[in-house]
């Protein structure tokens, strides 16, 4: 995967969005330029490459996913969501076999990261200039914040609380908000809008300890994005 993202001019793993120049694409349906951004999000557990396609629709701009995958640190094993969107899949990908489709998330299934590799050179060679600017380098996170924001503002709050409640969860939010800036509830919506896109509000409750303890529901974390993207 290093190699792949060293041909679109990628060298930087620390929390980076990369930006390349604006391009038509007959097939995506929208007459308006589309703009490439690859963003970059690294964990203790690995790192998160995902491209996303930037386009004015109806007057408003819309972000949306259309690849990511999860990696180890070493770069050679998926360690989580490794999809692609099902327009992609269907438009540019014919040579790509044994991606299975999952319907709920409207996104093909990339079996491992051989695949993973050719679908990301696939999309980004749609691309006339790979020489990208960074449109938002790295937040300088401290070290208890390497599972995400996200992830460490609910359990800043299990710390604190034994049941879930969101007016109590917005109080703490609007604190750190106001402590933080700007900086922070950026990327605090890029995770949001990651978990979103790709429906991954239950494998998050599997893999959070104090989901249980606060007897978290799929319910509760949606109402906890609403409010991320409502600040």
């Amino acid at each position: 995967m290093k190699e792949i993202l060293s041909k679109y001019g990628i060298h930087s793993y620390e929390n980076v969005i990369f930006e390349y120049n604006p391009v038509k694409l007959d097939w995506w349906g929208v007459e308006e330029e589309i703009i490439f951004e690859v963003q970059i999000s690294k964990n203790e557990s690995g790192l998160e490459v995902a491209i996303y396609f930037l386009f004015e629709n109806e007057e408003e701009y819309e972000r949306v996913v259309v690849f990511i995958s999860q990696i180890d640190e070493n770069f050679e094993n998926v360690i989580g969501a490794n999809l692609v969107a099902k327009i992609v899949k269907e438009k540019i990908l014919n040579e790509v076999n044994n991606l299975q489709f999952i319907p709920e998330q409207e996104a093909y299934l990339i079996p491992d990261l051989a695949t993973s590799i050719k679908v990301f050179d696939a999309i980004m060679s749609q691309l006339a200039d790979v020489n990208p600017t960074i449109a938002e380098n790295g937040l300088d996170l401290d070290d208890e914040e390497d599972e995400g924001l996200f992830f460490e503002m609910l359990a800043l709050y299990a710390s604190e609380n034994d049941t879930f409640d969101i007016s109590i969860y917005e109080t703490m939010l609007r604190a750190q908000f106001e402590e933080a800036g700007e900086e922070f509830m950026k990327y605090l919506k890029m995770e949001v809008s990651v978990i979103e896109e790709n429906k991954l509000w239950d494998a998050f409750l599997k893999e959070t300890p104090f989901a249980q303890q606060l007897n978290l529901k799929e319910e509760d974390l949606i109402k906890i994005a609403y409010l991320i993207n409502s600040i």
